[in-house]
């Protein structure tokens, strides 16, 4: 069952994912955790899954 709170993830993580896949310098996870109010635990979840999604790009990547 997906809840309110899967949504609002899910909605900050594309969000977050989008930000990051376009930038063309560092991004300090800090000043967007700050900049868009996203709690310290939550930002941190979301930077995991991005990582973690990068890292299976590249062994996918790297697979064929």
């Amino acid at each position: 069952m997906t809840t309110e709170n899967d949504i609002i993830f899910d909605h900050l993580y594309e969000d977050f994912k989008n930000f990051m896949d376009d930038a063309d310098e560092v991004v300090s996870i800090k000043h967007y955790m700050e900049d868009n109010g996203i709690a310290k635990e939550t930002m941190f979840i979301i930077y995991e899954t991005y990582i973690y999604e990068l890292k299976r790009k590249k062994d996918i990547a790297n697979a064929k």
